[in-house]
């Protein structure tokens, strides 16, 4: 009984297929081309006039920015390629906050 317990403790990996791997990375992927588009967008637009951002009109600092958005990506991908599929929820979160601030940047709420 207890091994049945350990065993289906974890709904995600009770029901993972040999495909669920791929399919969680290629969510990934996407996620984070999300993030890139979001960022790029709102350093071209008007990421200079909000002044909590004005330090990425130079180009060292939007290339150290995009930095981090990639090794946040690739630390995703290489927790979820490792098992810890919760790493898509994670970073799922972390886009969504993400897509939160550009839209409140665009809309000049902040």
């Amino acid at each position: 009984m207890a091994g049945f317990c350990r065993r289906n403790a974890d709904p995600i990996r009770r029901i993972a297929s040999p495909e669920t791997p791929m399919l969680i990375l290629a969510i990934l992927f996407v996620l984070g081309m999300a993030n890139f588009a979001m960022h790029q967008a709102i350093v071209e637009s008007r990421a200079a006039q909000v002044p909590g951002l004005a330090f990425l009109t130079s180009c060292a600092a939007r290339l150290m920015a995009l930095l981090v958005e990639l090794a946040l990506l690739i630390a995703a991908m290489g927790l979820a390629s490792a098992g810890w599929t919760g790493s898509v929820v994670v970073y799922a979160i972390y886009t969504c906050l993400n897509g939160l601030a550009a839209w409140l940047i665009a809309t000049g709420r902040i």
